[in-house]
């Protein structure tokens, strides 16, 4: 077991951090790869959604990343704190949800069969757990210590993709 102040902590800090920013890169990444992946080799189109390329020749590519997300996530066990709905609690939903939407497909074209209903139900809790982790986790400050400015400009960004992602949950739901 390392002593403390070991430089084998610093090392589990930087690959806790690598995680972290691998996660983001990945979901960064993925409508990229699908669609130029799905250009170049294949010469698919540009598909109506995201969960629509598990219906080309990028299908495996789609379900690996989603997959890797969701196991990067699982992974993920945040701050240890006291809130009502932990770090860890909101990643392993999020990180469940992934992989249950990459192993159910969406249903094909406009149709809604049961494996495309439970598609939607797991894309759904994903966001939304997505967008709690924005809202509610990534804005979070040591009270003892005030932000910076630029910790309030990550904020602002991070409340504003929150929103966004569970108003696009709610239109897919009006919609769909």
């Amino acid at each position: 077991m390392p002593a403390d102040g070991d430089d084998s902590d610093d090392d589990l800090v930087i690959s806790y951090l690598t995680l972290r920013r691998m996660l983001g890169v990945l979901g960064i990444a993925l409508p990229f790869v699908l669609y130029f992946g799905g250009l170049i080799f294949f010469g698919d189109t540009l598909q109506y959604s995201i969960s629509d390329y598990y219906h080309t020749r990028m299908r495996d590519v789609f379900v690996g990343i989603i997959v890797a997300i969701g196991m990067f996530l699982f992974s993920y066990t945040g701050y240890k704190d006291s809130a009502p709905i932990t770090d860890n609690t909101v990643t392993n939903l999020a990180g469940g949800s992934a992989i249950g939407l990459a192993l159910f497909r969406t249903a094909p074209g406009t149709e809604l069969d049961l494996g495309g209903a439970i598609h939607l139900v797991f894309s759904a809790l994903f966001f939304l757990g997505l967008a709690y982790m924005a809202f509610f986790l990534f804005t979070k400050s040591d009270p003892s210590n005030p932000p910076t400015p630029r910790k309030l400009i990550r904020n602002t960004v991070y409340r504003v993709c929150a929103v966004v992602m569970g108003a696009a949950v709610v239109l897919i739901a009006a919609f769909k």
